[in-house]
């Protein structure tokens, strides 16, 4: 079946990568819940898209400039990676895409602490546009799933990913094509497109497409078709 995932938990059905969105995606009946991860000053791993967040006052403040302490303050809603895999408690795959210039080594602790509360490699995968990145976890946490983020290059994301040891692959809608899709589709890489937010833009993409990227997990629940590997 076409997976659907719900990006930055459902940033369409409730504020983006808050635990409100995470449970708006679990409702929905997303596969698999996509959240954005930055790291304070105190190295507590938040869920934010941008690297800074809007003080009361409207200026700036840079995540890894601030205590979480600090910045929760400003932004109530601001969600630690701890409260959203406890929200998720095993129910879904947590797809967490760590930025670029984010310490890939305090996400690898905190996925081996993870792993001695019970949970398995398989609950988690880990995304990013930074190569670099990937190889570290890579090499340090074979075990973890790994995505290849690409915004247009099918041949960079193909070597990326073979790299990596990985068949996943993330990319921009707006560059994917058919007959691309097919011949990778053939050689059993999975790639989901993003962002795509009405069911009927998967047309041109099936059967060869693994998964979709949504704000609206809620609107593909309903209309999902087969997804088939075809000769």
């Amino acid at each position: 079946m076409l997976k659907v995932i719900g990006h930055r938990g459902a940033g369409g059905l409730a504020p983006e990568n808050t635990i409100a969105a995470i449970q708006a995606g679990l409702a929905a009946g997303a596969d698999e819940i996509e959240i954005d991860l930055h790291f304070t000053l105190d190295g507590v791993p938040v869920l934010s898209h941008d690297a800074y967040i809007m003080s009361c006052d409207g200026s700036r403040l840079r995540i890894r400039d601030h205590h979480y302490a600090t910045l929760r303050k400003h932004t109530p809603d601001l969600a630690t990676l701890h409260e959203a895999v406890k929200v998720i408690n095993h129910a879904k795959p947590l797809l967490i895409e760590i930025k670029r210039g984010e310490p890939v080594v305090a996400l690898i602790e905190c996925l081996q602490n993870y792993f001695t509360q019970g949970y398995r490699p398989a609950d988690f995968a880990v995304l990013s546009f930074d190569q670099t990145i990937l190889r570290i976890l890579h090499r340090d946490l074979p075990e973890v799933p790994l995505v290849v983020n690409e915004p247009w290059s099918g041949i960079r994301a193909r070597r990326q990913a073979d790299e990596l040891s990985t068949k996943r692959i993330n990319m921009n809608a707006r560059w994917l094509w058919r007959g691309f899709l097919r011949a990778m589709n053939r050689r059993g890489y999975q790639i989901a497109a993003y962002t795509i937010n009405q069911p009927r833009a998967t047309r041109r993409f099936e059967p060869y497409i693994y998964g979709v990227i949504t704000d609206y997990p809620d609107r593909f629940k309903t209309t999902a078709k087969p997804n088939q590997q075809l000769p």
